[in-house]
């Protein structure tokens, strides 16, 4: 699979699209008819609580889960 060129501070939160655990095999059909396997990313709940109180459910591919809460919650305020 060819690797997107980016900003060697950026790789850290960028998503490793060979990591078998964000996606799953699901059958289809090409363009041509053929019958294909092909891999696709898989969006997972994450409920965030803030002391002991639910915040928000986010859906994620299910990397990372600590940078998104803690963007979430910068964001938010």
């Amino acid at each position: 699979m060819q690797q997107m060129k980016t900003r060697p501070d950026l790789a850290i939160i960028m998503p490793n699209p060979d990591d078998i655990r964000l996606t799953e095999q699901v059958s289809g059909i090409d363009h041509t008819g053929a019958a294909i396997q092909v891999r696709v990313p898989v969006e997972r709940p994450l409920t965030l609580y803030l002391n002991a109180q639910e915040i928000v459910t986010m859906m994620t591919i299910g990397d990372y889960p600590e940078f998104l809460a803690l963007g979430y919650l910068l964001n938010q305020n």
